[in-house]
């Protein structure tokens, strides 16, 4: 399929991905293969999350051979060199498929089968989300490398930090004291001191909002 038909521009600085999605998903005449396989090819010419944003809205609506398709063109960008392709997709990953209760388990199943050292960075890297129960087995496969060591650590920081993050605090305590990381950095600090100072993820969460706390994750 020919991407150009669907191409919309702005009036004075280039293509309109908004409208172009609209118009790709908006056309009764093509099927959901075909949509997915025009949606990528936009993507690969202008990775933005407006284009990803669409794919995210049709994704219950696609059919399991469908949605083979759009894991597979997923994963090659999480692979590929372009990073802004792949830092899209962990985006995606992050605030749609991982935060959205649907979407979650099929998600984080279909990356964890595929046994790829590049793929765990990108889950480590997105799963703020992700139900701490399932991040744990893949913490405690990785735990005895340490060159997984950072990643893990940023895991555990932006699970308890960010704003859907999903942890388990007294199990986190006993990971974080098993990372060899710099433990000098304000950001070791601050999840050391927070992980002991409170008894479950909520009462944190209730003490941070009435101070309307806030902090930054790490990237």
């Amino acid at each position: 399929m020919k991407l150009e038909p669907y191409i919309i521009n702005y009036p004075s600085s280039g293509i309109n991905e908004f409208d172009s999605m609209n118009a790709i998903w908006h056309d009764e005449h093509l099927s959901k293969s075909q949509k997915l396989d025009l949606s990528f090819q936009l993507f690969e010419i202008q990775p933005t999350y407006a284009v990803l944003m669409h794919l995210k809205w049709y994704y219950n609506d696609l059919e399991l051979e469908e949605r083979d398709i759009f894991w597979n063109r997923c994963i090659n960008c999480l692979l590929g060199s372009d990073q802004q392709q792949k830092s899209g997709i962990e985006y995606l990953l992050a605030v749609d498929l991982f935060e959205d209760n649907e979407t979650v388990a099929e998600s984080w199943q279909r990356l964890m089968e595929l046994d790829n050292e590049k793929i765990v960075e990108s889950m480590l890297r997105s799963s703020v989300a992700v139900p701490f129960t399932w991040k744990e087995e893949l913490y405690y496969l990785l735990i005895k490398d340490k060159k997984w060591h950072y990643l893990l650590f940023t895991s555990l920081h932006d699970s308890f930090y960010g704003a859907f993050g999903d942890i388990d605090i007294l199990k986190a305590r006993t990971i974080l004291e098993r990372l060899k990381v710099d433990t000098t950095t304000k950001y070791y600090k601050n999840l050391q001191r927070d992980l002991f100072a409170y008894s479950s993820h909520a009462e944190y969460k209730k003490d941070a909002n009435s101070k309307i706390a806030s902090r930054k994750l790490i990237r």
